[in-house]
């Protein structure tokens, strides 16, 4: 009797409401304060057919350590629908944010590449 093929396991998957993208490379602007400004957009983008209110946005170094980090009515402060409409943490069913982000860091310690944990309901 020849032996019989083992199942394999199944990939765990995971579901979310919010695709994330930047639309370019952040800009570094240097201030008036000292520090280097990141200036960069993300799109917020819903896969749900429910608003999705975005209640975070946190920008993290490579090291994992918080550059910044919005909440609440912050988070509505620099988001608005991706074509026209007033700023809001809500995205619309199947619909757009931008978010228009500034990142102030040390101007000797300009990070080469930043994360982001977003968080929603």
């Amino acid at each position: 009797m020849a032996p019989q093929p083992q199942p394999q396991p199944q990939a765990e998957v995971t579901t979310t409401a919010l695709t994330v993208s930047e639309i370019h490379s952040p800009l570094r602007v240097v201030g008036s304060d000292g520090k280097t400004h990141l200036e960069y957009d993300l799109l917020l983008q819903s896969m749900f057919n429910a608003p999705v209110t975005v209640n975070s946005i946190e920008v993290l170094a490579p090291d994992g350590s918080s550059l910044l980090k919005l909440d609440g009515d912050e988070v509505a402060k620099v988001t608005a629908p991706a074509f026209t409409g007033p700023p809001t943490a809500v995205v619309p069913p199947s619909g757009t944010l931008g978010a228009v982000l500034d990142v102030a860091v040390p101007a000797d310690n300009v990070p080469d590449r930043l994360n982001h944990r977003i968080t929603y309901r």
